[in-house]
């Protein structure tokens, strides 16, 4: 039993390494970054033409990044497990059908350099994530979260700050992780 265990899990690792190096033949996509570094797993990106993601990005197992309307995903930013990002909505409000009608509304999301996503946040369109926040487990981003800013919660807010002089300082001497 444990041998099959192992062979699954190798066999299983492959294949996602195989499905996750997909992406690096975007051009939008440094081949500097990691899908599911962790953990083997499948990272999925719909509509990676519109996606950017930057050097040194680690993105772990169960990702999904909906990029119709544009994501950019800065240099060092690490991703939890069960990631969820979306750039494109349904427009519930139409008066022509109900749920909603065939209309995308396009809302692009930018998450800044250095930035740390805990696992299974959900970032919904038109969001920006500032330069070295901090989003705790968990949390669902409704609006923008500023720069330095530890969030949480759902709907997420601001429940401290980084000391940014020591963000800006370890950033500027390239210590990443």
């Amino acid at each position: 039993m444990n041998l099959f265990y192992r062979g699954s899990r190798w066999i299983h690792a492959k294949l996602c390494s195989i499905w996750n190096g997909q992406y690096y033949f975007y051009p939008g996509i440094s081949t500097n970054a990691v899908f599911a570094a962790a953990f083997p797993g499948l990272v999925r990106i719909i509509s990676p033409l519109n996606c950017r993601i930057g050097s040194g990005t680690v993105i772990n197992a169960g990702a999904v990044i909906h990029c119709a309307g544009g994501v950019t995903i800065g240099n060092h930013v690490h991703i939890g497990h069960g990631f969820c990002a979306y750039s494109t909505n349904h427009n519930y409000a139409s008066s022509q059908a109900i749920p909603y009608d065939a209309t995308d509304i396009i809302k692009p999301v930018e998450i800044g350099d250095c930035v740390w996503i805990g696992a299974n946040v959900s970032i919904v369109p038109g969001v920006k994530v500032g330069e070295g926040a901090v989003v705790g487990m968990g949390a669902v981003i409704t609006r923008d979260v500023p720069a330095g800013a530890i969030v949480g919660g759902n709907p997420a807010q601001v429940i401290g700050y980084r000391d940014m002089d020591v963000f800006l300082r370890l950033k500027n001497e390239g210590k990443f992780s």
